[in-house]
């Protein structure tokens, strides 16, 4: 991919499945403060207790955004091979038939990019696409390579306006943590940040 053009890119549908924490962020937050600001509340990161994280998965193409979808642990189950044949690839079919279709009525079908999860790979996953004639990227996408699929980068940008919105005190609660996540993910489906990930893509693959 290393001759692809900045057009080139612009035809992938970039997926991914991201976990999004209820206090805003994961790991350790360092913070710079004075002795006597030990226990200030704008020093402390709140702890949530018996509430886990949410997964997400989203996809965007180009400047446009796709949809965005809650992962539904207590209905739905981990993520397999079967519940994501389920509950996404159906919401990938439907965005990427629509971006697979020209102004001049033709069909050019959008490549689409989704990492190796085993979800991803199964027997089933590959014949449901087969099926529905999407055809998956004949690339071994490498394990660990966030600097290769945008929305990797996308979902950083999200995950770093989350832990300032709950800075602020807003996400307090499961609903209110996907009420500010639609919010953010909203706001980004107005801005150009999209369009600059995509034409990021030459420089990172032309590089050594």
């Amino acid at each position: 991919m290393r001759t692809w053009t900045v057009e080139d890119w612009m035809r992938v549908i970039w997926t991914d499945e991201a976990s999004f924490s209820i206090g805003g962020a994961r790991g350790r937050i360092w913070v710079t403060r004075n002795a006597e600001e030990e226990y200030d509340e704008a020093c402390l990161v709140p702890k949530f207790k018996k509430l886990s994280g949410l997964m997400i998965w989203g996809c965007f193409i180009r400047s446009q955004l796709g949809p965005l979808v809650f992962w539904d642990n207590s209905a739905w189950g981990r993520i397999t091979a079967a519940s994501y044949s389920s509950h996404i690839l159906p919401i990938l079919y439907d965005f990427w038939y629509r971006n697979s279709l020209l102004p001049n009525g033709q069909f050019a079908p959008a490549a689409f990019m989704e990492d190796g999860a085993s979800s991803h790979r199964a027997r089933l996953t590959t014949q449901w696409r087969k099926w529905y004639g999407i055809q998956q990227w004949k690339i071994v996408w490498p394990a660990r390579s966030p600097d290769l699929n945008p929305i990797e980068e996308l979902w950083r940008r999200m995950k770093d306006r989350l832990f300032q919105a709950n800075r602020e005190g807003r996400p307090r609660t499961v609903d209110v943590t996907k009420d500010v996540i639609k919010e953010i993910w909203d706001q980004i489906a107005v801005g150009d940040e999209l369009r600059k990930l995509v034409e990021s893509m030459p420089r990172v693959t032309n590089r050594d």
